[in-house]
């Protein structure tokens, strides 16, 4: 029997390179990231596309169902497939699922709006409701609504590649004329902007399998997705959270200071640290641990953000767009450094001391930021700020 080839599945290009300009790049890259390691590769997906593939039963096969799982097999395997498939113990969902924040939001509304005003110095609040009502609440409930019709396929890589050689088709699977093998896509696109697929989810089994080999499969096939699925919603509908967050606060409250382009990178940063603060005090996820990972960054940029120099800063409005993109990636994770080291020093409290004086200075460049920081919070950034090269970074 010739081996399987599997694809792992990559996050689309748009998830990485987006930089500075999306303040998505550190949310998705987690959810991608722990996804990866735990869920077996799913994405997510919000660009349209054409009406959800249906599954296709081959000639001779059926679905048998048992439960609420699916299974399509030969007639004659049924004995064993029913008794593998009601052995499935119910996964152990994740508590963070969308409709928890869904939940924790209805239960905490207030006191997130009071966080928001008091961290921003807003008067009122309507702004922050309209989001929540107007862009958080549909996509946490479109998450929550995922339910895609699921298909587990117990067959050997022989009689698979027979029949597509018949013309059996699915999206994720290929014939591989030239090899005689199939090539079998295992990664998952999560949609939430239109149905998805059908998922047909090969299970692989030996012809020499007994009985008892073939359900042992069939069980462990049926427990990976039961409980990786659920994780990938999950990390997908925090994600999803603070970015709602992440772009609210910097649209609203961070875009109208006019910074100046070599200072950005402090209303996107601002904007993703402040987001992380209130995503997870929806979620309880661990706040200090999403920070690290948006400090941790792209492991495939080839610019590090700790020998940049925001003090006397590039000027990205001059650079090639291959290069912005791979720059705007690190001087975000500078940035998030300078603005946690900010936080860290004088308490959540000190954009709120600061917001005044820099909405009525709009500062042009890092002298004027650092100044105005430093007279309204009494905490020089210029350390921070600077290029480092030693693994123990600064500190205010």
């Amino acid at each position: 029997m010739v081996p399987i080839r599997r694809r792992v599945a990559v996050a689309p290009a748009s998830f990485y390179g987006a930089g500075l300009m999306t303040a998505r790049f550190a949310t998705v890259f987690l959810a991608i990231l722990l996804v990866s390691a735990t869920a077996g590769r799913v994405m997510a997906q919000t660009t349209a596309a054409s009406a959800p593939h249906q599954a296709e039963i081959p000639p001779g096969y059926h679905v048998l169902t048992v439960g609420t799982r699916q299974i399509i097999c030969e007639p004659t395997d049924d004995d064993w497939v029913r008794t593998a498939a009601s052995a499935v113990a119910p996964s152990k969902r994740p508590t963070t699922m969308p409709s928890d924040i869904l939940a924790a939001l209805a239960q905490r509304r207030s006191d997130l709006t009071a966080m928001v005003q008091a961290d921003f110095a807003l008067s009122d609040p309507k702004a922050f409701s309209d989001c929540i009502d107007q862009d958080l609440i549909p996509q946490l409930s479109k998450f929550q609504a995922l339910s895609p019709a699921v298909y587990y396929f117990p067959i050997t890589h022989d009689k698979l590649l027979a029949l597509m050689q018949n013309g059996w088709t699915d999206p994720r699977y290929h014939y591989l004329r030239f090899a005689h093998q199939v090539d079998y896509s295992d990664g998952i696109a999560i949609s939430i902007d239109h149905p998805m697929d059908d998922l047909v989810m090969w299970v692989e089994i030996k012809e020499t399998d007994s009985p008892q080999a073939r359900g042992d499969a069939l069980i462990k096939g049926i427990a990976e997705f039961e409980t990786q699925f659920p994780v990938a919603v999950s990390l997908f509908g925090q994600s999803g959270t603070r970015n709602v967050f992440a772009d609210f606060l910097l649209n609203q409250e961070m875009v109208p200071l006019k910074l100046a382009a070599t200072e950005g990178w402090f209303a996107h940063s601002v904007s993703e640290l402040y987001a992380i603060k209130y995503a997870t005090f929806l979620t309880g996820s661990s706040r200090r641990g999403l920070i690290s990972v948006l400090l941790r960054g792209d492991p495939r940029n080839p610019l590090d953000w700790p020998p940049l120099d925001l003090v006397h800063p590039l000027d990205p409005g001059g650079m090639w767009p291959e290069y912005r993109k791979i720059y705007d990636n690190a001087v975000i994770r500078k940035g998030s450094f300078v603005v946690d080291s900010w936080m860290n020093k004088g308490g959540d409290g000190v954009l709120a001391k600061a917001l005044p004086a820099l909405r009525a200075g709009s500062p042009q460049n890092a002298a004027d930021l650092i100044k105005i920081i430093q007279q309204s919070t009494g905490i020089d950034l210029t350390p921070v700020m600077l290029p480092f090269y030693t693994e123990v970074p600064p500190q205010l």
